[in-house]
C-alpha cells in the first residue's frame, strides 16, 4: 500500500467485486462506472495515518475493508435517497428507480448494506460497535429530517439532524481508521471530532450547492431539498421581512412546480440565508481544523485539513442553478412525502407484533415508529410471510438472542417491501424498512462472536438476492420454502 490513490484503487475494486457478486446489487455497479470522490475512504485513510505514522504492517486490508464498508453503506443510503426524492439523475447519470424501478432500487440498496455489513463484521468488537452507533444515528437524523416536511425548525434543530445524518457517518470513517491503526485513545477522539465537525460543514455547504451551486458540481438539478420539503439552513437563516417564502412554500408542497422553487430560492439567496449559511459552514470548518491541534506536525493532519477545506469550499462556490420541472406533472398530486401525523397510538394489541427490544430500538430511532411497524406486521399476509422469511435465517443453527432479534428485523424489513404499500407510499415504507435493516445490524453488531454476525448478515444478503414472489396459500408456498434451502449454508 504506497498510498491514498492505490488505496482509493483498492477499495474501488472491493466494491465493484462486492456488487457483482450480488445478483440484486449489480445494477448499481453503473453508479460505480459514473465515479465519486470517495470522501469517506479517504478520511479512513488519513485519519489512520494521523493516528500511527508509519502505518503498522498488516494495517492495509483491514482498512481496505473498512473503506469499503463505508462506502458500500453510503451508495446504498444514495439509491434510497434518489427514490425518496424521485430524483432523475446521480453523478450525471440516471439514478436506478428510473432505469429499473423502485422495488429493484429497494432490493439492491438492502443488499448493498448487508454486502457492507459483511465486510465490517470481522474488523472487530470496537469497529462493529463503532458501525452501530454511526450506522443508527445516521438513520435517526434521516427519519428525523424526513418527519417533518415544510417545517421550520430552529436552526439549532437543523443542526443536530445534521450532525446525526451526516456527521456520525463521517466520524464513523475517522475512528474506523484510527482504530484499525492501532491509534492511541488522545488521537482517536483528535481525528472523531475533526470528522464529526467536517460532516457537519460538509453538510451545510452541501444544502448551499443544492440552492445556488452550478448543476456540473452538483450532478443533478437544484431544489431538490425544496421539492421534497427539506427546509435546509439557507432557507431557515434567510430574512423574510415581508413573508413571501410561506406562500411559495406551500406552493411547493402543493405542486412541485419548478418555476415555485426557482422563486423560493431566489428568495432566499436575496434574503441572505446563503450567505450566513455558508459563513456556519466556515465556522464548522475553522472548528474541525482546531481539532487537530493536538496532532500538529504529522503530515496526515495537513492532508486532512486539505480534504476538508477542498471538499466544503467546492459546496460554497455559488453560480448560476437550475430548476428543472420535475419529470412528474404538476396536475397529479405530489406522493406522500412523510409519515408526518401518522403516529398511531401505542395499541396493546399491537405489542406482541415487534419484540420488546426491537420496539424500544425503533422508538428511539422515532418517536411511534414502532406502533407504525406492528400495525403493518398485524396484517395476515405481512406476518405470514414474515414468519417464512425468519424460519429461513434462522434455520439449522443456535443462534444468540441478539442474532434471532437481527432475524426478527430483516423477515419485517422484506416482509413490507412486498407488501405492495412500497408504491403507494414510498417515503414511508423506506423509511421503516431502513428503520429495520439498521436495527438488525444494530443486533448483530453486539452478537457475541464476529463469525455469528458474519454468517447472519451473508444469510439477510442471500435473502435479498433470491426473493421469488411470495403467495400465501399452502400449496404454493411449500416449494418456493424448499427452494430456499440453499440458504442455510
Amino acid at each position: 500500500m504506497t498510498g491514498v490513490d492505490d488505496f482509493v484503487g483498492a477499495i474501488e475494486a472491493s466494491m465493484r467485486a462486492a456488487i457483482e457478486s450480488s445478483p440484486t446489487a449489480a445494477p448499481a455497479a453503473r453508479l460505480l462506472d459514473a465515479g465519486g470522490k470517495r470522501l469517506r475512504a479517504r478520511l479512513v485513510w488519513w485519519a489512520a495515518a494521523a493516528c500511527r505514522e508509519p502505518l503498522p504492517a498488516g494495517a492495509g486490508e483491514p482498512l481496505i475493508r473498512a473503506g469499503s464498508a463505508i462506502e458500500l453503506a453510503h451508495l446504498a443510503s444514495l439509491i434510497h435517497d434518489d427514490l425518496v426524492d424521485g430524483a432523475e439523475t446521480r453523478r450525471g447519470v440516471a439514478t436506478l428507480h428510473r432505469t429499473h424501478g423502485a422495488r429493484t432500487a429497494t432490493d439492491a440498496g438492502a443488499a448493498i448494506a448487508h454486502l457492507a455489513n459483511e465486510l465490517a463484521a470481522a474488523l472487530g468488537t470496537r469497529a462493529r460497535r463503532a458501525m452501530r452507533r454511526a450506522l443508527l444515528a445516521t438513520c435517526r437524523g434521516q427519519i428525523r429530517e424526513l418527519s417533518l416536511p415544510f417545517v421550520a425548525v430552529s436552526p439549532r434543530t437543523r443542526l443536530a439532524v445534521m450532525q446525526e445524518k451526516t456527521g456520525a457517518f463521517f466520524e464513523l470513517a475517522a475512528d474506523l481508521g484510527a482504530i484499525l491503526a492501532g491509534g492511541n485513545p488522545r488521537s482517536r477522539a483528535a481525528v472523531r471530532r475533526f470528522a464529526r465537525r467536517f460532516g457537519v460543514a460538509f453538510q451545510v455547504a452541501d444544502d448551499v450547492l443544492d440552492l445556488a451551486g452550478a448543476r456540473v458540481d452538483l450532478g443533478r438539478t437544484n431544489g431538490a431539498d425544496l421539492r421534497e420539503g427539506v427546509l435546509t439552513l439557507p432557507v431557515l437563516l434567510a430574512n423574510d421581512p415581508d413573508r413571501r417564502l410561506a406562500p411559495l412554500l406551500e406552493r411547493i408542497r402543493c405542486t412541485r412546480d419548478a418555476d415555485a422553487v426557482a422563486d423560493c430560492a431566489t428568495r432566499v439567496i436575496r434574503g441572505g440565508g446563503v450567505a450566513a449559511a455558508s459563513a456556519v459552514a466556515e465556522w464548522w470548518l475553522a472548528r474541525a481544523v482546531e481539532a487537530l491541534a493536538g496532532l500538529a506536525g504529522r503530515n496526515a493532519c495537513a492532508h486532512l485539513v486539505e480534504l476538508a477545506r477542498t471538499s466544503v469550499q467546492r459546496g460554497l462556490r455559488v453560480s448560476t442553478p437550475t430548476f428543472a420541472r420535475d419529470s412528474r406533472s404538476s396536475r397529479e398530486p405530489p406522493p406522500a412525502l412523510s409519515f408526518a401525523n401518522r403516529h398511531p397510538r401505542q395499541d396493546p394489541d399491537l405489542a406482541a407484533w415487534t419484540p420488546p427490544r426491537l420496539a424500544h430500538l425503533l422508538d428511539w430511532l422515532h418517536p411511534g415508529l414502532s406502533a407504525m411497524v406492528a400495525a403493518r406486521a398485524a396484517e395476515r399476509t405481512v406476518d405470514e410471510h414474515r414468519s417464512v422469511l425468519r424460519e429461513r435465517l434462522c434455520r439449522g443453527r443456535r443462534w444468540s438472542p441478539d442474532a434471532i432479534l437481527a432475524a426478527e428485523a430483516i423477515a419485517l424489513a422484506h416482509a413490507l417491501a412486498d407488501d405492495g404499500s412500497l408504491a403507494r407510499d414510498p417515503v414511508l415504507t423506506l423509511a421503516l424498512v431502513d428503520a429495520l435493516h439498521c436495527a438488525a445490524i444494530g443486533f448483530l453488531a453486539v452478537a457475541p462472536t464476529s463469525r455469528e454476525h458474519v454468517r447472519m448478515a451473508a444469510r439477510a444478503r442471500r435473502l435479498v438476492d433470491d426473493r421469488r414472489p411470495y403467495d400465501r396459500r399452502p400449496e404454493l408456498r411449500r416449494p418456493y420454502e424448499q427452494a430456499a434451502i440453499h440458504l442455510t449454508a
